[in-house]
């Protein structure tokens, strides 16, 4: 009884907060997230532009396996989508990294989804950067990629579980950001609904 009684007091906290992670990018939405996805537009119509890639790709439990053809995008992160996206990576390391609720799941997930709702209605849809990893290897690339700060995402589902990566890559001009996406850095897992 005692470890049920663990697990749902941890449940709750962790889905209290989420939800104050999900406040923290809707306060943001209601400042300038226009002023700050046209500042990316602006640069790179002026050149100011840099390139990200790496390789995706799951090390356990043995054998690496390569993640081929596989979707990978990079999004503008704002301030306070980056504040929600740590906070919650903070709080899955903090719990043993033991898989979310499909619910908390949900929460984490929030900030992001209606980040990426509210680019598109402002007009700023095409910031959302899509790739794919190659047929032959795991390597994604992206270029021409305004300076400034990024959030690298892709997931992986499985019948058990949903695994999410999400990192923040910082751009600048002329130069290339390699970041690699494996089951060592994985930002949440949570239970497959």
């Amino acid at each position: 009884m005692r470890g049920w009684a663990r697990s749902a007091v941890s449940g709750f906290v962790c889905l209290a907060f989420l939800s104050a992670c999900g406040g923290l990018a809707a306060r943001e939405q209601g400042q300038d997230l226009s002023g700050f996805l046209q500042s990316l537009r602006e640069a790179k119509q002026k050149g100011e532009v840099g390139s990200v890639e790496g390789y995706v790709y799951l090390i356990m439990p043995g054998v690496p396996t390569p993640l081929k053809n596989w979707a990978v995008h990079l999004i503008p992160l704002s301030s306070g989508l980056e504040a929600s996206v740590a906070s919650a990576q903070e709080r899955f390391a903090r719990n043993g990294r033991t898989p979310l609720s499909v619910e908390a799941l949900g929460q984490a997930r929030r900030p992001i989804d209606d980040y990426l709702k509210e680019m598109a209605r402002l007009g700023h849809a095409g910031l959302i950067l899509p790739a794919k990893t190659g047929t032959q290897e795991p390597k994604f690339t992206f270029n021409d990629v305004p300076v400034g700060r990024w959030l690298l995402m892709t997931e992986l589902s499985s019948k058990i579980s949903v695994l999410l990566w999400a990192h923040p890559v910082t751009v600048a001009k002329g130069d290339l950001v390699r970041q690699t996406l494996n089951d060592g850095n994985v930002w949440l897992e949570g239970l497959t609904p």
